[in-house]
């Protein structure tokens, strides 16, 4: 099955789910694998999952 992927300079976007209007940023950091995109700054690079 085909489908379409948002990306921001090649990362696939995603939504948080708590994120439940523009001013939210509640999935920032999560698990130490999300970070915001902010305008003319770079995505953060996580190194993957803390266990």
């Amino acid at each position: 099955m085909n489908k379409l992927q948002l990306t921001y300079l090649g990362f696939p976007v995603y939504y948080w789910f708590k994120d439940n209007n523009e001013h939210n940023f509640f999935g920032d950091g999560v698990g130490n694998s999300w970070s915001i995109i902010l305008k003319d700054k770079l995505p953060i690079m996580f190194s993957g999952l803390n266990k």
